[in-house]
């Protein structure tokens, strides 16, 4: 597991708030290789799930039928939600060819919920699981996917200044990390990253000549990376 020590650059009041509160980091009951049942992506389309509220999934056409595909996962910065998400990600969802998921707020008992029903529901190869978020999202990220290592394949945070203090070495397959942010962002990210490296998790960060701001651009290389 890894924990976190609080961290304002690049997020805020809310940043702060957020590191803090309990569960930040906590471990998901969720278990991909056991409870990935579903057999066949039946249709193309957005459905929304009706408990948790508000979290929605979308299937892109090329992924209708009974192949195993990717699971994308995002989580909403501040002031964000689902709907929001899923304006930046659907797109990408289509190019890339795999199942978004979207997070109405960040909640980690939710999205334990929400990723089993989507496990029992579509046809998710249980090893291509993505967790991202940007700004306070991208601070939940990687404090939620950095204790999940055994449910997540690939972890982004983008735009968030987040820092660790310990990091445990890693068990079995080996989750990978990715961050990217402008050079304020990205500073504050890197201490992070090395510790990751050190543990034994690799790691790709990303410099990018902006402010603190999302563009699609820098998504599409995130998603890019999800599939390589």
């Amino acid at each position: 597991m890894v924990r976190l020590r609080s961290g304002s650059m690049g997020l805020g009041l809310l940043g702060i708030l957020v590191s803090r509160q309990p569960g930040l980091a906590q471990a998901l009951s969720v278990r991909p290789h056991v409870m990935a049942t579903g057999t066949r992506n039946a249709r193309a389309g957005e459905y929304t799930l009706t408990s948790p509220p508000g979290y929605l999934i979308y299937v892109p056409a090329q992924v209708v039928g009974t192949r195993r595909v990717p699971l994308v996962v995002v989580v909403p910065g501040g002031g964000q939600n689902a709907r929001d998400l899923m304006l930046w990600h659907r797109p990408l969802a289509d190019r890339y060819g795999m199942i978004l998921l979207a997070a109405e707020v960040r909640d980690a008992d939710g999205i334990d919920l929400a990723m089993q029903q989507v496990l029992h529901s579509f046809a998710i190869d249980p090893d291509k699981i993505a967790l991202a978020g940007s700004s306070d999202g991208g601070h939940y990220a990687l404090a939620l996917g950095s204790a999940n290592v055994n449910v997540f394949s690939r972890v982004a945070w983008l735009s968030a200044g987040a820092q660790l203090t310990d990091v445990d070495p890693p068990q079995g397959d080996t989750a990978q990390f990715f961050f990217a942010g402008s050079v304020w962002e990205t500073l504050q990210s890197l201490a992070a990253g090395q510790m990751l490296r050190q543990a034994g998790y690799p790691v790709f960060p990303t410099l990018i000549l902006k402010g603190h701001e999302q563009r699609l651009e820098d998504y599409d290389d995130l998603w890019h990376w999800f599939q390589t």
